[in-house]
């Protein structure tokens, strides 16, 4: 179940369609003479979450409460929605555990587990918070290609294994600064909050 998660990761408000999941990384770009674009990628990459939450009633206090008091300067727990093709076409039955080490930087990690990790999945791993996507489907223990590339070393320098989550993915995410602070009722009684958008808190 994907949307916005109280402090203690229970549901406060689901997300409903249109939703988007992108991806932010900032570029520069210009042409030559020759009309050649040259295009230049920065190292920053953030997620962007745009959705409508699910009208509330009853639970609308809680939701008002979360939005007002976290604002937009104070990170919000998500359950990050999963692309659906990637959910079907998941058969993964076992954990996944990263226990050789990775330095800040890789753009892949060796994992064990027993099934089929499609490209598109979100995963996070245990010890530390930044989100990624796997590139390249991977069946059984092998080779996870991520992006973008990892901002923390894996598994960090203990070297125990680490686990990696694929099925709730909760990440923290800051509230867009423009969006309403409160309450919105459509009718009276069904609070309504339209679109709003989430941003990778990293």
């Amino acid at each position: 179940m994907y949307g916005v998660l109280s402090d203690s990761e229970a549901i406060l408000a689901k997300f409903t369609a249109p939703l988007s999941v992108s991806s932010e990384e900032p570029t520069q770009s210009g042409d030559s003479l020759s009309l050649k674009r040259h295009v230049v990628r920065m190292p920053a990459q953030r997620w962007k979450i745009e959705a409508h939450l699910e009208p509330l009633s009853h639970g609308a206090n809680e939701l008002m409460a979360l939005l007002v008091t976290k604002g937009n300067h104070s990170p919000i727990k998500i359950s990050v929605p999963q692309n659906y093709g990637a959910t079907q076409a998941n058969t993964v039955t076992s954990l996944i555990e990263v226990s050789s080490i990775h330095v800040t930087g890789s753009s892949s990690v060796y994992g064990v587990f027993q099934g089929t990790l499609p490209a598109g999945t979100f995963i996070k791993f245990n010890n530390h918070k930044k989100l990624y996507m796997v590139t390249e489907t991977v069946s059984g223990s092998g080779t996870i290609n991520l992006y973008p590339g990892l901002r923390s070393s894996v598994p960090g320098s203990s070297g125990a294994p680490i686990g990696v989550n694929f099925e709730e993915v909760i990440v923290d995410f800051l509230y867009e600064d423009a969006q309403l602070k409160g309450m919105q009722y459509s009718d009276g009684i069904l609070m309504s909050m339209g679109s709003v958008t989430f941003l990778e808190d990293l």
